[in-house]
């Protein structure tokens, strides 16, 4: 790792079990994860991946390379009661928003590196921003009474808003909206699925519907410029196309394994089976 910005370290949780049960939430022992204190991202090591040095070591560099991504490709807001509402009404742009129970928690974390992976996979296709609800008294009267989210604590919640159509975006249609819109709502539910895999859907759902709307509105608006463009002199002078992005890393709770149809489901549930 020493070719790399990439810093080792090891906690003993019985010594420092704050920092294990309060600061990280340490599902089990031993766990690996990869932590980035400016931009408030985490990633855990599967439990299901082989514990070899250099299968840590390749999963180290591609988190690394993952993030380096992320954090020049990202548009991810973070949104304050101040500026809640405009962002929201005042765009033409599909609005996703996941609000966190604070930025120091575990869960809170790995929900924003999520929407980060969100935020860069869909670009200009969509608005993403993150909400934290206890920042101070404001934010909390936006979260539990503007958006009537549960009390804390809560995982993190996040709302859809519709896209808009273009030239209804100013302050004062903002401002007249109706209030069921201003509420967004409900992307999913994290008590019945798990908040990274439901990312994942918004994601290539938006992904797939939007992009070749999006493409076509670029072309659009590009050829409301000088008229025709000038054919360039030498197509060498072109840059080189950027390397692919690379592929988001999605991250969050493992589910356990599935109970097996067969004799390890009991008497009782071979019999169902059987009947089916």
């Amino acid at each position: 790792m020493e070719e790399t910005n990439i810093q080792v370290g090891a906690v003993n949780c019985e010594k420092n079990n704050k920092i294990c049960s309060s600061w990280y939430d340490i599902p089990s022992y031993p766990t690996i994860m990869i932590l980035n204190e400016k931009w408030g991202t985490q990633q855990l090591y599967s439990k299901n991946l082989e514990k070899s040095l250099n299968a840590i070591v390749k999963w180290s560099k591609a988190v690394a390379a993952e993030w380096n991504y992320l954090f020049t490709s990202s548009r991810l807001l973070t949104l304050e009661a101040a500026n809640f509402t405009s962002s929201i009404l005042n765009t033409n742009k599909l609005v996703v928003i996941s609000f966190v129970d604070g930025f120091d928690c575990s869960s809170c974390k790995t929900a924003k590196t999520n929407m980060l992976r969100l935020s860069a996979s869909l670009g200009d296709m969509a608005t993403i921003g993150v909400v934290n609800c206890a920042k101070d008294e404001e934010a909390r009267e936006l979260c539990y009474t503007n958006q009537s989210l549960p009390r804390p604590p809560h995982s993190a919640m996040t709302k859809i808003w519709p896209r808009y159509e273009t030239g209804n975006s100013s302050e004062e249609d903002a401002l007249n909206r109706t209030e069921p819109l201003v509420g967004g709502e409900l992307l999913y539910n994290s008590n019945e699925i798990e908040s990274h895999i439901a990312l994942q859907i918004v994601e290539r759902t938006v992904r797939m519907t939007l992009m070749e709307q999006e493409k076509n509105e670029k072309g659009l608006s590009a050829s409301k410029g000088d008229g025709f463009q000038k054919e360039k002199e030498d197509p060498e002078d072109d840059p080189p196309p950027p390397p692919p992005p690379p592929p988001p890393m999605w991250n969050g709770p493992e589910r356990p394994p599935p109970i097996a149809w067969d004799s390890g489901g009991g008497g009782r549930r071979q019999q169902i089976a059987e009947r089916i």
